[in-house]
């Protein structure tokens, strides 16, 4: 008879511990049968299908349903993995999940980092994407593209679409969003605490935004030094069309026709590619591209008539 109680005596001293762990399975799959269907239905209410097919992560409508059934199947498994200590625990065998048991705390304790920084990039992208269409439209109405055209003097093809002919704005627009939302990015990488990930991606985008001034001097720059290009060289180019200095393009011994080459058009466009030269050598000095800076200041001194910088 003692045999038999010490036999049965471990086995009933484990029920309560058995029909516990049931218990925990039975509410674990009920969790998880709940909140599969409230992910796949709050999916479908925000029509996230569609916005994977926008996206391309799915080809089409039964390929989307498919991957909401995919997300909403993964949170009912991660239900069980959330309980799976508990369950183990119950069974007196925790032990052998203690490396995983601390996994998850540490995971739990993560996991305001993760939604903050979620927090952080959500609302940087609609709020830097709000600027950037009032930029845009701003743009657009002020016709900044037309105005550039005219500055430059150039017509636009005949046919010519309404989106091809705002390109400045949508880039200046555009820049407006990516000098809005490297700050924010920034501040997300560091609420995230990673500082392995976190610190090189932020020296990144740190060095990135203290060139940005330098890059918009560099830019102005370039327009200015455009805009100069084309109003002193085509006014060089008629001071010497006026003066009649085309009648010397057949000395050129050109083998282009003398009514499509002529040498005021030469001598303008030369002046033209000196002072763009001369403007491209002073951008890369505001940049510090002390290899870029050498070659155009090399192609300044191979000119002899030529200013230096």
């Amino acid at each position: 008879m003692d045999a038999i109680n010490a036999f049965l005596e471990p086995i009933l001293s484990a029920i309560p511990n058995i029909l516990g762990t049931i218990l925990l399975l039975l509410v674990a799959w009920i969790i998880a049968v709940i909140i599969r269907k409230l992910t796949f239905k709050g999916l479908e209410a925000i029509r996230a299908d569609q916005r994977f097919i926008s996206w391309g992560v799915a080809q089409d409508e039964a390929d989307a349903r498919g991957l909401l059934k995919t997300i909403a199947k993964t949170a009912y498994f991660l239900v069980f993995v959330f309980f799976l200590p508990a369950i183990l625990q119950g069974l007196n065998i925790g032990g052998v999940m203690e490396p995983i048991t601390n996994m998850f705390d540490k995971f739990f304790a993560f996991i305001p980092n993760i939604i903050g920084s979620i927090l952080i990039l959500v609302l940087a992208f609609y709020f830097c994407g709000f600027v950037r269409d009032i930029v845009q439209k701003l743009l657009e109405r002020v016709n900044v593209d037309g105005k550039l055209a005219g500055l430059l003097q150039t017509d636009p093809e005949e046919g010519q679409t309404r989106s091809k002919g705002q390109q400045v704005a949508k880039g200046l627009s555009m820049l407006v969003y990516v000098l809005l939302f490297i700050p924010l990015l920034t501040a997300a990488l560091e609420v995230l605490g990673i500082e392995s990930i976190a610190r090189p991606i932020v020296n990144l985008l740190n060095t990135l935004l203290a060139a940005i001034p330098n890059i918009l001097v560099a830019l102005v720059l370039m327009v200015v030094g455009a805009l100069l290009a084309k109003l002193i060289g085509d006014l060089v180019e008629n001071l010497l069309a006026a003066a009649n200095i085309d009648r010397f393009t057949k000395y050129l011994n050109l083998k282009a026709d003398a009514n499509s080459l002529q040498l005021s058009a030469i001598l303008g466009h030369a002046v033209k590619a000196v002072i763009g030269i001369f403007f491209l050598v002073q951008a890369l000095n505001v940049l510090k591209l002390d290899v870029l800076t050498q070659i155009g200041q090399a192609s300044l001194l191979t000119c002899p008539w030529c200013f230096q910088p």
